[in-house]
Order: C-alpha cells, then structure tokens, then sequence
C-alpha cells in the first residue's frame, strides 16, 4: 500500500489527542483596505452600454447584487421602475466613473445601496423635457430606502432650456422615511441659469426632506448657479431632524442670503453642524478631519479622509486582531501574514498540506447554476448565490500536540505526521463560517490517552462535537 493510501485510510480511523485549531481569513491582499482608485484610475464608462445582468449576487442583504461599473450601474437604473428590484439590496464593488456622459436620474428606490466606501465620479444629469414638478439628482426619490458608505465626486446637474419645474438635490429630489449616512459629495456643481422656469427649488444635496428619516455622518462640498430664489445650501425643504454635517457650499448668481434650509413645517434642525465656504471661512486641518470621523464613532469599518482637496470615506484595511489574554501556541501568531503552500507532505515539520482553494471556488461557481432556491429544475441561468463577497479563504491548522504541549499524535509509527494544514474557501453568513471538522486522524496514540473532543483556545470560535463555528473573522477580503 502506497503512502498516500495509507494516510487516506488512516485519517478516518483513529482518535489519540486534543486538536487545536486556529483559523484566520487566508491571504496576503486581503490585508490591503478597499481605498478608493484615483480618478483617472478607474475604468470610464461609454454614455451607452447597459449590462444585462449583474456579476454576482442576489439581491439579498446577505448577498447583495454588486455594482462594478458604468453599464452596471446604468443597469441598476433601469430596473428601478420594476417593483421586484427597486426595494432590493445593492452594493459597489468598484469606483465608477460615468466620464461626464448624460445619466438620467435613477427613478424611485426602496432598497439599500450600500457604497462600501467606493465613489461615483463625473455623473452628469441634465433637465430633460419630462413632466412638470420632477425630482431631480442622483436619485429622483428616495422612499423608505437606504443610502449609505458612498462618496459622490465631481458631479455636475446642468438644466436645460425647459419650462418645467424640477425639484433638485446632489443625492436626490426627495427623501422619505430613509436612511442616509456616511455620504460625502465632493466638488459637486448643480447650474439652474439656463432653466426658463422660475420656480424651480435647488438644494445643495437633496431638495425635500419629509418626516420620518435618518441623515448623518455627511459632508457636502458642492457650487451652485441659479437665478432664482428657490434655494437652500443643504436642504430646500428640512422636516427631519438632520445629525452631524459638514456643508462647504458656495451659491453664485443670488444676491440674497441664502440659508442651509428655507421650509421647515414641525422645526426641524440640523445638530451639530460645521458650515463654511471653501473659498475663504474654513480650513481643512486635522481638527476638521478628527470632528468627520468623531461624527463616525462607533463604526469599526469605515474612516473620513481629507485628500487632494475632497473629503471621501474610505473602508479601513481589515487586519488581524491580537487578544493579549489569549496565548499564541503557533510561531506565526494570529497577526502575521499565512503563506500559501500546495497540497504535499513535509516530513521536516512533520506536516500535511491540503490545498483545496481552486476545487472549492469551482464547486461554488459551480452551484450557482445548479442550486436552486424554489426546488424546480436548473434551467442554466447563473442564480449568483456564490461570489467574491461572500465567500472567504480560511486557514486551518489541525494540531497533534495538545495546548499544554505534554503529548503528540501521530498518523502511524512509521509515518511521523502529526499537524494538517488545509486551505479552503466556505461561504460567510453574518460575519461567520461554519466548517465540520475532520475526523480522527491518528493511529500512534500516546500511551493510555483516549480522545476526549476537540479543543480550541479561541474565543471568537464556538465549538461542538462535529461543528466549528468562527463567530468573527480575523480578515476579511474586498
């Protein structure tokens, strides 16, 4: 019998001695943070293509359709009148760049879109001949819906030669029962001048703020050119109470004082307010910075950052966590980077390495096709259960020296491996993995010692006979 067989038989047949495991999210650019790309950096979209699907997910909250360009997003814009997508999740996985083409404004949406710290650049939207009274900006309406994490940079709202009124705002002409926070919009320009409607309402960031809503932790740098007196710097209409803002706002073209908001019907009021125009009152300096990510206190992930004359937010490199009151059986510590190895036997550390990373990726792709959620029949379409953002690399070492280091399994007399190292993907569910353990796999058991479970000096990690559930990732990738 080779050597080969006789470990595979082995590994199933025998119990000898505590097993710890110590698991991390696998691989070395995991380490690096989901920074936002230069601008000239990201890929331009045309003014034209349209995707006909999404890369990947569902729609779920868990498994949110990920948004990776220009054609992507323009898809997302034209499902919005369809009411089976417009209250579904969604998520960025990429800064878009829309290069200034016309976008037109993405109608009613009851879902979240979650920017994870990417930016939308260069979105154009100009006034085009539709019904009167339009809201007008990113979003033409945002009812019971969730915006969040995204960073709007270098956006321009141009109306055009029209007798229409439009309600207008950076991020959206109307907001109800929402929740909006961690927005930034940077270098932002709305020009009504060329509107023959004098009754068109412009704010800085969303024209009318009904009851019912959530808006914090934003900052908001934009220009606006009007000939009117319809206009608010923030807000136009403000019937929520509004936390934590930062408005550099400069409005050109009004003679008149110009407020942060005009209409207020219950009193509304925005707390704790940093307000100023950039061109003269306000210095962007560490104390500016520390009371932008003050406002963010309490959210691990993210961070505010002041560069290259803008304000964005960023996701923060997720790294591994050192417990101090834990020990550190391994050499490499919790902390350290984990090199990848092939599948193979190391006799001089007494080791064996199962690396199933590309087997487990296709199974996965794989069951994307023929998974189904309804138990009808696969019919071929790619369901997008499986993808990059909900599927983690994990480390696990299996080791034959118990925590104390009195004692040490081994496959067999002859066969002197005691420590198995797999390297596997598993699908996270609200932030944990759930992997069943391997059995027994060793047959040289040290002298009267009988298996008594599996062991774990691990806090983040739930244990029971069969099952190991990580309640927290160490890294998690982009």
């Amino acid at each position: 019998m080779t050597k080969k067989n006789v470990l595979e038989n082995k590994l199933f047949r025998y119990i000898v001695c505590a097993l710890l495991i110590t698991m991390l999210g696998y691989a070395l650019f995991l380490i690096v943070g989901n920074f936002s790309k230069a601008d000239l950096d990201v890929e331009k979209w045309d003014g034209e293509s349209i995707s006909s699907s999404f890369s990947s997910g569902n729609g779920s909250l868990e498994n949110p359709f990920i948004i990776n360009n220009g054609a992507d997003l323009n898809y997302f814009r034209s499902l919005m009148n369809d009411s089976t997508y417009n209250s579904l999740n969604y998520k960025l996985g990429n800064d878009i760049n829309l290069d200034n083409h016309l976008f037109e404004t993405i109608d009613t949406f009851k879902g979240t879109l979650d920017g994870d710290g990417y930016t939308i650049y260069n979105a154009l939207f100009s006034g085009l001949e539709k019904e009167d009274n339009i809201y007008y900006g990113l979003f033409s309406t945002i009812d019971g819906g969730t915006i969040k994490n995204l960073n709007i940079n270098k956006s321009s709202i141009v109306l055009l030669n029209t007798e229409k009124k439009y309600t207008i705002g950076t991020l959206s002409g109307k907001v109800i029962n929402s929740n909006i926070y961690n927005v930034t919009v940077s270098e932002g320009n709305i020009d009504v001048t060329k509107s023959n409607n004098q009754n068109n309402i412009v704010a800085g960031f969303i024209g009318e703020v009904t009851t019912g809503n959530d808006i914090h932790n934003i900052y908001l740098d934009t220009n606006i050119n009007t000939n009117n007196d319809n206009v608010g710097k923030i807000f136009y209409t403000l019937d929520s109470d509004v936390n934590d803002l930062i408005s550099v706002v400069n409005v050109y073209g009004n003679n008149s004082e110009i407020n942060n908001f005009v209409n207020s019907s219950n009193d509304s009021k925005i707390n704790n307010l940093v307000i100023g125009e950039k061109d003269n009152s306000i210095t962007f300096n560490t104390d500016i910075i520390n009371v932008l990510n003050n406002y963010n206190d309490g959210i691990e992930d993210y961070y505010f950052e002041y560069n290259d004359d803008k304000v964005v937010f960023k996701k923060i490199a997720l790294t591994a966590t050192v417990n101090p009151d834990v020990p550190l059986p391994f050499a490499f510590g919790r902390a350290a980077d984990i090199p990848l190895h092939e599948s193979g036997i190391d006799t001089s550390t007494s080791t064996i390495y199962i690396n199933d990373l590309e087997s487990d990726y296709n199974y996965y792709m794989g069951l994307n096709y023929t998974q189904t959620s309804d138990g009808k029949v696969p019919n071929g379409n790619n369901y997008g259960y499986y993808n990059d953002s909900n599927l983690a690399k994990i480390y696990i070492k299996y080791s034959g020296t118990d925590i104390a280091g009195n004692y040490t399994g081994y496959v067999s007399n002859t066969e002197r491996i005691s420590d198995y190292i797999y390297y596997k993907y598993y699908y996270v569910t609200n932030n944990q993995v759930t992997i069943e353990l391997i059995d027994h796999p060793y047959a040289d058991r040290p002298t009267n010692k009988v298996f008594h479970g599996w062991i774990t000096d691990d806090s983040n990690v739930n244990m029971t006979k069969m099952y190991i559930f990580i309640m927290q990732l160490y890294q998690l990738h982009q």
